[in-house]
């Protein structure tokens, strides 16, 4: 078989991933910034306040399975689309109202649904149009996050100085919007293209009731047969408790960093220069992985590992120290090595499966990442608010890192001792389960 070469649309397509990427993943990681406004308005518990994002991710989560599937079947056009219209409807109805607990349903269900129709299509998409440069564009579209912590601690300081609390959610509410922009850009990848094509064809009653309710009936139970086949990896289920510490680790950080700051007396106008160092570690940190993964200096696997443990170890140590050149040392490193890790994340999925099931694996585990996020956030908020300080807090997420880096390099030490020693091709009909293969459908 010749070799794959990347399209010139390709690179469109990453453009649209990465303007997707740098708002939706940017507005979630600083909420810290938005969390320290609503504990200073409202008044309320820190555990309490926080479960408002930990709600949103997790709903986030869930939706991403099926929106997942929505896509590679119907249009990742569409699906991202409705997401973004979803996304700005949430948060700005989340500035029209003066009573917190509303935001559970506004910034927490509806935002974080239109957000789990967006992230996990987004993310996935180039790895659909990439090939011999795959590892630097997920490192590109991850890259888009640095931007992002670069360019959005100042437009929320701004904002909420002028506008207040309210005023300044109605605004980030019309922000979100320019999600639509990216997912504009997207066109069905050929690989489901031609299979929804043929499905099509071979429908003679497509058009019926009978037709189309045969149709959804049967994508329902190929659904459930590939998430039960992606689940029977072993590899995949080590590596999504992985990702799960390492994202609780990492972003969990940008929670409590904010806080932590000021209740040491840093300045808010400081704050904002420390996070928005982070962002140039993200941008250098995860375009040079991209690189290095591409021309094979190293595996996935053992990058990962080998960052969380540096990382877990760094984050138990941050607490004792007072330096002002620490906090901008920390979150310059946070960025550049925990932070790369996002962008191994695909790579090491489609090892563990396959190119074709990644968008729903992809989704799988971003489910699992975000109920340890659900629980994680608030217990950071809690432990403050029985000890005084964040310090627990910060020993806690390094642990949670440390976590990562066992579970990844066990999953990795599984996968070499029980891979199947026969390749296979990305779009090929099967998916890797370790100890066998096993033939799943496309969703028709």
């Amino acid at each position: 078989m010749a070799e794959k070469k990347d399209s010139g649309y390709s690179w469109m397509i990453l453009v649209g991933s990465s303007i997707n990427y740098f708002i939706s993943v940017g507005v979630m990681k600083l909420f810290g910034m938005l969390y320290s406004e609503l504990l200073e308005t409202y008044d309320s518990a820190a555990g309490s306040t926080a479960f408002i994002n930990s709600l949103q991710i997790f709903i986030m989560a869930a939706v991403s399975p099926l929106a997942g599937l929505m896509s590679t079947t119907y249009s990742f056009r569409v699906v991202t689309f409705t997401g973004s219209i979803i996304v700005g409807l949430g948060i700005t109805i989340s500035g029209l109202t003066t009573n917190p607990q509303m935001l559970y349903l506004t910034y927490g269900v509806i935002a974080g649904i239109g957000f789990g129709f967006v992230y996990s299509p987004s993310v996935t998409i180039v790895n659909y149009y990439f090939y011999k440069k795959k590892a630097l564009a997920n490192g590109i579209v991850g890259a888009a996050s640095g931007v992002s912590t670069i360019v959005l601690p100042v437009l929320y300081r701004t904002v909420f100085d002028v506008y207040g609390l309210h005023g300044g959610l109605i605004v980030l509410g019309g922000f979100c919007l320019n999600l639509c922009v990216g997912s504009v850009i997207f066109k069905q990848p050929e690989l489901f293209l031609k299979v929804n094509n043929t499905s099509v064809h071979n429908s003679k009653n497509f058009t019926t009731s009978d037709g189309i309710l045969s149709k959804t009936t049967s994508c329902f139970f190929d659904s459930i047969k590939i998430f039960k086949s992606i689940l029977k990896s072993r590899t995949f289920i080590f590596y999504a408790f992985a990702f799960s510490f390492a994202i609780l680790g990492y972003v969990g950080n940008f929670v409590i960093i904010p806080p932590h700051l000021r209740s040491r007396g840093v300045e808010n106008s400081d704050i904002v220069k420390i996070l928005t160092t982070s962002g140039v570690g993200e941008l250098t940190g995860r375009i040079l992985v991209g690189l290095i993964i591409d021309k094979k200096y190293v595996k996935p696997e053992i990058l990962f590992t080998g960052s969380m443990i540096v990382s877990g170890i760094f984050c138990i140590v941050f607490p004792f120290f007072d330096a002002v050149w620490m906090n901008y040392f920390y979150c310059i490193y946070f960025g550049l090595v925990p932070g790369s890790v996002v962008t191994l994340m695909p790579l090491m999925i489609i090892s563990a499966t396959n190119l074709q099931v990644l968008t729903p694996a992809f989704a799988l585990s971003l489910l699992l990442n975000d109920t340890f996020c659900l629980l994680g956030f608030p217990l950071c908020g809690w432990l403050e608010d029985m000890t005084g300080t964040w310090d627990a807090s910060f020993y806690f997420l390094g642990g949670s890192q440390v976590m990562a880096a066992v579970f990844a390099y066990t999953g990795f030490s599984y996968y070499s001792k029980h891979q199947n020693k026969k390749s296979h091709n990305p779009g090929d009909l099967i998916l890797s389960s370790d100890d066998e293969k096993e033939s799943i459908p496309m969703i028709e």
